[in-house]
């Protein structure tokens, strides 16, 4: 295979224009599913919290408690999966505390992530 030709400082300039006005399209360019979404929210098949019945938000907070602790479990569980194999130890050696509280750090990342993320 031929040694690659260096690039002129030209022609990196234009190369990075060139990828700097493509990534201002795609920013201009709306996705399907934001305009869907949109859709939906403008006919009203898509509700707020606030303008929900008070039925309605107990019955969609429900439904978030149960997502919240299934996603919980699941990246509790698949944290421990990917804890690191400790290596057997003699009875003089004080085994190593790597893997205690994981479900306390689960817990506060998710808190953490609430925040971020956007009620539907």
């Amino acid at each position: 295979m031929p040694p690659r030709k260096k690039l002129t400082r030209e022609e990196r300039l234009e190369k990075k224009r060139l990828a700097e006005r493509l990534r201002y399209q795609g920013i201009k360019i709306i996705p399907k599913g934001i305009l869907n979404r949109r859709k939906k929210k403008q006919k009203g098949t898509i509700k707020t919290v606030n303008q929900m019945t008070p039925r309605e938000q107990r019955k969609a907070r429900k439904i978030w408690r149960e997502k919240a602790k299934r996603r919980r479990r699941r990246l509790a569980l698949q944290h421990i999966g990917n804890a690191p194999a400790t290596l057997p130890t003699s009875d003089d050696e004080v085994p190593p505390n790597e893997n205690i509280n994981q479900r306390a750090q689960a817990d506060n990342e998710d808190r953490s992530r609430q925040g971020e993320q956007e009620i539907y």
